[in-house]
């Protein structure tokens, strides 16, 4: 399962990590091209030093995953395949994915291939889930919120991961 969110209108690093453990993310793929801005405590250092206390794994793929080149289809092959049996979450800043190219740039090619990605909108109150998907599937409409009320996909959708391999080698 892949999600991916925007750190922008969250308030601290506390808020994304209750976000990652309410889908039971184990994986936080950070793919800013500079992972680092204004809000200190999203930088790279401090996350690699904060997400493993709460057994989440952090891995910068900005180098071939970011927003600021182009983007190989190597790289969206390797994350494909990558995320096939792992709870994942790609993260940049903006909070809405469409102004943010890990929807435009990486959700829509994953896409492509038959993958589904759940964009957390975080701006929103509760959050909810807006999946960018191929065709209709139960419970689940195209480019529309997961079948529950909260649009989070049910319980058992969920995979255990394994081996720490970079999604984007």
């Amino acid at each position: 399962m892949l999600y991916s969110i925007g750190y922008q209108k969250l308030k601290s690093v506390e808020d994304l990590i209750k976000e990652l453990q309410a889908r039971d993310i184990k994986f936080l793929v950070d793919v800013r091209s500079k992972p680092y801005g204004r809000k200190f405590a999203f930088n790279r250092k401090a996350l690699e030093a904060a997400l493993p206390g709460y057994g989440i794994r952090y891995q910068w793929c900005g180098e071939n995953l970011g927003g600021f080149a182009r983007i190989k289809d190597s790289a969206i092959a390797a994350l494909s395949t990558w995320q096939h049996d792992r709870c994942a979450c790609l993260m940049c800043m903006e909070a809405d994915p469409r102004d943010c190219h890990r929807h435009y740039e990486i959700a829509e090619r994953l896409k492509k291939l038959g993958i589904p990605v759940g964009h957390i909108l975080t701006a929103e109150n509760p959050t909810r889930v807006w999946w960018t998907i191929l065709e209709r599937r139960p419970g689940i409409e195209p480019g529309g919120f997961a079948g529950s009320k909260t649009g989070e996909p049910s319980p058992d959708a969920h995979s255990k991961p394994v081996a720490e391999n970079s999604p984007a080698a």
